[in-house]
């Protein structure tokens, strides 16, 4: 912010100008040279800059947005990202039963992002089936492949590319064995609904266990090797109240937007963005440490403060989709960065206020925050 700031330049300007990440850039991650592969934030930057309303707002450096006794009015734009979308190698296998019966075992937990539904969602999509027919077991790591200690975004990128895989691998092997079956070649095939037809004869067809065999199973393998070619971004506006006269910071408006590749869950989409609000780190969430002994003063969570429901600031979630060419039907997933730029955004509205007053809040405590 301060190198920005010596040059004057709009902070949304710059980043998109300087910053942002494209399709095809060369970036150094984790010590080695990755291009991308996705559109990571550019349509969902702009959207989001309109909707706040950002070039009415910022008025330039060391000018807020508007003054009120000593309440002050003024706006901070931050961003971050992380290369993690393809980070972990998954092996998945889907196994088809002449029952009907379809079980994935990813080896994966859920965690509240609703990572094992949407894999199911990505297998009931290859296969043209019900929802509810994919079993899911629990994870076991005496009977399934790899069981992922990942709780980040590259469910929905890594594990849902091995997953649409191995699901693609069985229907392959259905199609070769019902083919000889309805006298045709495997690639004139289609199914739904557990049936096995002919694309051009509809009427000529096979139930799955006609087509599997009874008593018999089809399995399906597939993998995905990692790399770091997949980048999740998050940028974020946020209109901050400062009080100069208490310190108290109010947030009043907040928006954040990234690119989804393609939404596999809205909901569990949205959530995630939201559940950024709710943890607030720029402003509630500090471990407040006793100087003379190093102990912590708030070891819980009634007195580490979070916000509640009601406490939430007016805020906007912008997804934009951008399907991303090597990933499940489009998707990259998101999440894990959703609160990297808040604090910065806060920070850099705390600047506005006055030049002067920049130099003298960098590292000071305003109600109890350092920021």
């Amino acid at each position: 912010h301060r190198a920005i700031e010596k040059i004057g330049m709009d902070p949304y300007e710059f980043f998109m100008k300087k910053h942002v990440i494209k399709f095809g850039d060369k970036r150094i991650f984790y010590g080695a040279e990755q291009i991308c592969k996705c559109e990571p934030i550019k349509n969902a930057a702009a959207k989001a800059a309109e909707e706040f309303g950002w070039k009415e707002k910022w008025k330039g450096w060391g000018k807020p947005t508007k003054v009120n006794g000593t309440k002050i009015r003024a706006v901070g734009f931050g961003w971050g990202g992380i290369p993690a979308a393809n980070m972990e190698s998954f092996t998945a296998i889907v196994t088809l039963s002449h029952n009907n019966m379809i079980i994935l075992t990813p080896g994966i937990v859920s965690y509240g992002s609703g990572q094992r539904e949407n894999i199911r969602k990505l297998v009931a999509e290859v296969l043209n089936v019900p929802y509810d027919a994919i079993i899911c077991p629990p994870p076991d790591t005496d009977a399934q492949p790899y069981w992922s200690w990942c709780t980040a975004n590259c469910c929905n990128f890594a594990l849902g590319n091995a997953v649409v895989r191995a699901a693609e691998d069985a229907k392959r092997k259905l199609f070769e064995r019902a083919a000889p079956k309805l006298g045709v070649k495997p690639e004139d095939l289609e199914n739904k609904d557990f049936t096995v037809y002919v694309r051009d004869n509809p009427e000529k067809k096979l139930s799955w266990k006609e087509a599997i065999g009874g008593g018999l199973s089809i399995v399906g393998t597939g993998d995905n090797i990692a790399n770091w070619n997949i980048v999740t971004y998050m940028v974020g506006f946020v209109e901050i109240e400062l009080d100069t006269e208490t310190g108290k910071i109010d947030i009043v408006n907040y928006i954040q937007a990234t690119d989804a590749g393609r939404i596999i869950s809205p909901l569990d989409a949205y959530q995630q963005l939201y559940n950024a609000v709710q943890q607030d780190i720029a402003l509630r969430e500090a471990y407040i440490i006793d100087k003379a002994t190093g102990r912590i003063l708030n070891p819980n969570h009634i007195e580490f403060k979070c916000r509640s429901v009601g406490d939430l600031p007016p805020f906007k979630a912008i997804i934009t989709e951008t399907p991303v060419p090597d990933g499940p039907f489009g998707a990259k997933g998101l999440g894990e960065c959703v609160g990297l730029f808040l604090p910065q955004a806060v920070y850099m509205a705390c600047l506005l206020y006055t030049s002067d007053a920049a130099d003298e809040l960098d590292g000071v405590d305003l109600g109890g925050r350092r920021i």
